[in-house]
């Protein structure tokens, strides 16, 4: 994507998982393996009710261009969803994911539906 993207660039994705507890994992490494290519990855709850620990959607926005803003859309749905930012500190020792390694299905194994 890094290739692809033009300087001001943004990669917006829905992704699913757990924030916080068993089964946390994929989350954390999808997110430390954007990180590793763009210098702008920031999380957003779809659902502010669910609690960390529940199964959930997210949307994943990972920028090139350290001063992306997206505040300004006119897109309604959009700017609801920027209000629901993960704040928290995420940890950063989970796995990069590479094509020679992406236990995507093992780490999913550890999540439980709620």
């Amino acid at each position: 994507l890094d290739r692809v993207l033009t300087s001001d660039g943004v990669v917006i994705f829905n992704l699913g998982g757990v924030l916080e507890g068993t089964g946390d994992r994929f989350l954390k490494s999808e997110l430390k393996t954007y990180r590793s290519v763009f210098p702008v990855v920031n999380l957003y709850r779809v659902d502010p009710t669910k609690a960390d620990s529940d199964v959930q959607n997210f949307i994943v926005v990972a920028a090139k261009n350290q001063n992306a803003d997206l505040r300004g859309s006119r897109d309604a749905f959009l700017s609801s969803l920027l209000t629901r930012q993960v704040q928290k500190p995420l940890g950063s020792g989970e796995t990069i994911l590479t094509d020679e390694l992406a236990p995507v299905e093992y780490y999913n194994s550890f999540i439980r539906n709620n």
